[in-house]
């Protein structure tokens, strides 16, 4: 009997500490798939809503949702923390990360980017991002950002948006941004449609070499004029 009670001891012991990992790490959806309410729609993106002409930009979803085109770019549902949105470039080891404020049942969305949208590259990876990769690429080390709010096409100017109140991670040290709670989340709005459940996990990842890339992707920067007539582009 005291042998039995030894190895439970023991089991508890193990359980507790693989729990307190696992949560403590935070938990991570991967891999993930945009919310149904964005799938096969294509947003129109401004970076000041009240005083903007045109959108300097577009986010169209494909209907499978994983997959999705934006800033110029093929990007797939990487992964998605509490209320943060994590992409990755097609065919490639470039990361991007937004944090995002979507009310179920709206026809637009809100979400923060970044001075230089804060790309990352990760090598060789093939699992979910653990925490500080997560905080590397989601977290913001300068206060250049920007509130974009998409609106679903044919745009028209919604009565309300969803504001952006936070800007890293709960999990992520800044002394410059507010933190988002732990409990955020991105509404998927998937209930009745049949997909491709993903799978909840938090993994620690091998040790990646990472760098800072600056904007080469394509990426084509809000402009910083108001009532700026685009034309062409530009």
């Amino acid at each position: 009997m005291e042998y039995r009670l030894v190895n439970i001891n023991m089991k508890i012991v193990i359980f507790l500490t693989f729990y307190l990992h696992v949560f403590s790490a935070g938990q991570s959806e991967f891999p993930c798939t945009f919310p149904c309410s964005f799938r096969n729609k294509t947003f129109d993106l401004y970076q000041d809503l009240i005083n903007a002409e045109s959108p300097f930009t577009t986010w169209t979803f494909n209907a499978d949702g994983s997959a999705a085109t934006v800033f110029g770019d093929s990007v797939n549902c990487f992964q998605v923390s509490e209320q943060f949105l994590i992409i990755r470039v097609e065919n490639s080891s470039i990361f991007l990360c937004f944090p995002i404020f979507y009310t179920a049942g709206q026809s637009n969305f809100t979400f923060v980017l970044r001075g230089n949208l804060n790309a990352k590259e990760f090598e060789n990876v093939s699992s979910a991002l653990n925490q500080s990769q997560l905080c590397e690429v989601c977290g913001v080390n300068n206060a250049n950002t920007v509130t974009v709010v998409a609106i679903e096409q044919p745009s028209s100017y919604p009565d309300s948006v969803t504001p952006a109140v936070c800007q890293v991670p709960s999990f992520c040290p800044s002394n410059i941004m507010t933190s988002c709670p732990e409990e955020g989340s991105i509404p998927t709005e998937c209930s009745g449609v049949t997909t491709n459940s993903p799978t909840t996990v938090t993994t620690d990842t091998p040790t990646t070499t990472t760098s800072e890339i600056p904007t080469t992707i394509g990426t084509k920067k809000p402009c910083a004029r108001r009532r700026h007539k685009h034309t062409n582009g530009h």
